[in-house]
This record gives C-alpha cells, structure tokens and sequence, in this order.
C-alpha cells in the first residue's frame, strides 16, 4: 500500500504574523530502508533585525540585508497529509541521533507550538538543532516530525514519501491485455500508461516507483495471464452482401486480436476464417457474399433475350440477344448503358459494367432507305416523262422531275423511305438520232401441255444510227393471228438496259400463264412495248408465233 505523505511547515507568516520568508539553506537524509525522504530548511532573517524575515535586500529597512541568522522563536508547526489536511493528533515517538532513546511525544492539537510536545507526563520536550532524528511509529503507522532548539535557529523538516510502484492484481486470466495506467498499476497513479509486452503465457510490465532527484521509489514488476479465446466470425461481416472486401477490411471477425485467415475472393463472394488467440480454435468459415442488382429487360416492336428480370453482381456486365425484325433497326437504350446503341437483323448488346439497379430496354422502326436511281439514269431517249417507267428502283417515288427546255435533257431524285436521305440527282440525254430496234428471232415452245408456262427466247439488235436507252420486251398471249395483240394479255417482260447502234442482244423471258384451254394461241413478242425510245420504225418490233395446247 501507498505510505501517508505528512508535510510539517513552520506557521511563522500565519501564526505569528511574519512576512514573506527565504530560505537560507537546505539538507536532506534519505531513509532507503523506509523509503522516506527528510529535508531540513533554515529560512532568512534582516542582518539588522532577526524577527525580520526576507527574501531579499528590499524586505529589509535601515540599510539592512537578508543575510543574517535568526534567533530563537517560539516557532508553531502543523502536520498535514498529502491532500493538504491536518493530521489527527496523537502519540508519536522522537529519537534523537545521539543515541537517547525513542521518547514518545503527544501533541495534544494541530497546529501546535513547541510547548504543546511534552514527554507523556506533560513535560515539555526540547530538542537540539541538529540533533533530531524522525521514525515510524509502529503503533499508529504515520510519519511525524517537528524542530526546534529554542536557542539559536529555527528550521523547517519535511518529510516525503517516496512511494513504491504497486501493480493491479487481477485474480483470473484476461481476454485482451491491459493497457491504460488505471488497468495496469496502482501506483502511480498519474502520467504514461507503461509498456506491455507479450508473453508465452500472458503480458507484463512494470509501476515505477516515485522519484525526487537521486532517490528512486521501488519499482514493480507486473504480469496478468491471459484467456484463451476462440475465433468467432464478425457478425457485420459473416453472411452480408458487398461490393468490395479484403482481407484487411474492418470487422471480419468478433475480436480484433484474432487473425484472418485463408481470406480468398471468388466470382460471388468471399470465405476466411477467424483464429483463436492465446491457444483458442480457429472459428468456423466465415463468408460474404457480391452484391447483386436487377436488371430489368424489355423490347417493344420486336424481342430481347433473356428479358424481364435478371440478376446481375456488382461490376459484373450482362448480354442480350436484340432480334429486329426484316426492314426494322434497334435502338437499345436504359440506365445500364452499354452497346451498340443500334443494329438490325439479330444481333448481341452487351451493358456497361452495373454498379445499380437498371434497365435495358430495345425499341424497333422501320430501317431508314436511301433513295436510289432507276435505269434510266444516265440513259438516252427521245421521250420521257416522270410516269416513265426505271427513273427510280422499285419501291422509289420520282421526286423534283425537271426537263431542260420542253423535250430533254431530264432531271429528278428518288424520294428515301422511311426517313432516308433522298437519292442524288439522277439524269437522262436527249436522243439526237432514233434507234431502230428489230426482233431477228423469237423462238416458243410450240406446243404445250395445258399446266405448263411458255418460254421465249427472243434476239433483239438496233439498226439505228442513235443508241437504244433502256426498254422493255414483253410476251403477250392472245387468239388472233391477224391481230395477235387485241384481247391478248401480257404474260412476261424483261428490261434491257440499252442497246447502241448495231448492238444486238439475246433474253430469255419467262412467264406466267397457266393455260388450261386445250387449243391454239398466239405469242407475240414486242420490243419497246412501253414506247420509250420514239422508235420511228416499228414495223419490226414484234414477232409471231402459234402455240399448241394439248
């Protein structure tokens, strides 16, 4: 236990109405065995007046200066504790150093005078300066001390308790080493918590002792056992859902002593375990899992795969399959982002990398067509007008048809469809000089079953001096040989896209009629059948021929 600190202090300013005091002087004896230190002041007195106290030259009057010794006082004391408080009164024991016995003393009342310590039959003890010696009294186990020698000084003795680390017991084994100086020692009880080490069976330390100058309170040397805990899994870890951990994340296991072990991070998640401390087993395996979100998939006009809800894991990316259908484009949108934004046909989109819930959804529309010219662009004719037929591809209105002067050259574009860009200008040449197209064969089938359709194979050349722009050969079934065309209905037609002057060319035209009549027809063949090239002889444009049908 911690000895009681006693302080004795000569009462002279208080008691006695003395002003302010220096000491002229300070020794000290240090008691090892009890850990005790006394220390023995004389203060200053005016060298022209020794009831005069000083503490310097200016304390004193008449040229006096604060040097001097002082003389006897009927000097007044008190023993106080640590805390400031005056001791209870009581008996205490005295040695003197010259060998006299232990003389117990009663101080009847705190403060006291130097009259009030008597010998126990209530003689008053006075004591030499030096000659004074301080002890324990066994009895009430207080220090004490007082001085005086009522003839040539007065001084002060204070006695110091030099205290003794003492450590904090603790009576069983610890789960986590101590480490606040409250947790560790019982003296001392302020400034640095000391240094915990680790041991094979626990941890120690030492409470220092208290000091003052060369004299050293005892140490002590501590030690606390510790607990063997076992690993346990951090319960805002094990089984929850993140998008990032790591093996030095916070909170993988319970106690922040244990040691993670065997951390590994899968596509989904995350396992370890918790070790054991100061010999306790390792936890079971703990684990996480990756956070996942939804993503909502949807299609309008067309389809997506997979569609409706899907998970998906955090920084993870998702692919679908975007089927548009003939003629549309895709336009893939929503909140996950990804691409590509657009495409037709069937085709695969695949998402930014998802950190939220989001959305893909795909929309369809009709797949924007550039206009495109026709046949005629860049063709020769002597007539044309913007109900000819090949200005434009099949499916293409003619737009912005212009003629330069009231006959040709032509001008015009071709509408795009469906928000498409319109087709550049397309052209077309005057003919300066006719073509003269004439059939030198044609040659049917002759006869035919009543399900089957005639073909013909039809040689065409122009004898003109211009070229031929392009024209139509179309095969026509009729009844009358001497009139082959009235009441005949056209059953095939090929486009030629020119012929120049004495240029020839062979097409076979294929057709359509399904003649179920058993009887004889007439195939007739035409050349310019649409009247485009303003043909000035025509007599041989067309050609001839019965058909048999069984």
């Amino acid at each position: 236990m911690k000895k009681q600190f006693l302080l004795v202090t000569i009462m002279m300013g208080i008691l006695l109405g003395f002003g302010s005091m220096s000491w002229a002087g300070e020794a000290s004896i240090f008691d090892s065995a009890e850990n005790i230190l006394i220390r023995v002041c004389t203060f200053k007195v005016c060298s022209n007046d020794s009831t005069k106290t000083c503490a310097a030259d200016t304390d004193c009057t008449a040229g006096g200066t604060c040097n001097g010794n002082p003389t006897q006082y009927s000097a007044a004391f008190d023993v106080r504790d640590s805390t400031g408080a005056l001791m209870p009164v009581g008996t205490f024991a005295v040695n003197d150093i010259s060998g006299i016995a232990p003389v117990p003393v009663t101080i009847a009342h705190n403060p006291f005078r130097i009259t009030d310590i008597t010998d126990g039959q209530s003689n008053p003890v006075v004591l030499s300066i030096p000659d004074v010696s301080l002890s324990l009294d066994s009895n009430s186990g207080a220090v004490y001390f007082f001085s005086t020698n009522g003839s040539v000084d007065v001084r002060k003795y204070e006695i110091i308790n030099l205290a003794n680390g003492e450590c904090v017991l603790y009576s069983q084994p610890l789960v986590a080493a101590p480490s606040t100086l409250a947790q560790l020692c019982v003296q001392p009880t302020t400034g640095a918590a000391p240094t915990v080490t680790t041991t094979a069976t626990g941890w120690q330390w030492t409470c220092a002792g208290t000091t003052m100058g060369s004299n050293i309170g005892k140490d002590a040397n501590c030690s606390a056992t510790s607990a063997a805990v076992p690993g346990v899994c951090g319960s805002s870890t094990n089984n929850g859902t993140f998008t990032t951990l790591s093996s030095t994340s916070s909170g993988l296991c319970a106690n922040s002593s244990s040691q993670v072990k065997g951390f590994t991070a899968a596509g989904t998640g995350w396992q370890w375990t918790c070790g054991g401390t100061n010999g306790g087993a390792d936890s079971s395996q703990c684990s996480a899992s990756l956070q996942t979100y939804t993503v909502t998939a949807s299609a309008t006009g067309g389809s997506i795969s997979p569609s409706g809800l899907i998970s998906a894991y955090y920084n993870a990316t998702k692919s679908f399959t975007i089927a548009a259908p003939s003629g549309y484009t895709a336009t893939v949108g929503g909140t996950c982002g990804g691409s590509p934004a657009t495409g037709t046909g069937t085709f695969s989109y695949a998402t930014s990398q998802i950190t939220h819930d989001c959305s893909v959804s795909a929309t369809f529309a009709l797949t924007p067509v550039n206009g495109l010219c026709g046949s005629a662009n860049g063709g020769t004719f002597a007539v044309l007008s913007s109900g000819s037929s090949g200005l434009c591809q099949s499916g293409f209105s003619v737009i912005n048809f212009t003629a330069t002067g009231s006959t040709g050259p032509w001008h015009w574009n071709c509408q795009g469809l469906y928000g498409g860009n319109d087709s550049p200008q397309c052209n077309a040449n005057l003919q300066t000089a006719p073509p003269d197209l004439a059939i030198t064969s044609a040659v049917g089938p002759g006869v035919l079953s009543s399900t089957q359709s005639p073909t013909m194979k039809v040689t065409i050349i122009n004898h003109g001096a211009g070229a031929a722009g392009p024209f139509n050969v179309t095969v026509y079934l009729g009844s009358a040989w001497f009139n082959p065309l009235v009441g005949a209905s056209a059953i095939g037609t090929v486009r030629i896209n020119g012929l120049a002057p004495g240029q020839s060319t062979t097409v076979t035209i294929p057709t359509s009629a399904s003649i179920i009549l058993h009887s004889t027809y007439v195939l007739t063949v035409v050349a310019d059948s649409s009247h485009e090239l303003g043909d000035p002889n025509t007599t041989d444009n067309m050609s001839e021929q019965f058909l048999y049908v069984l």
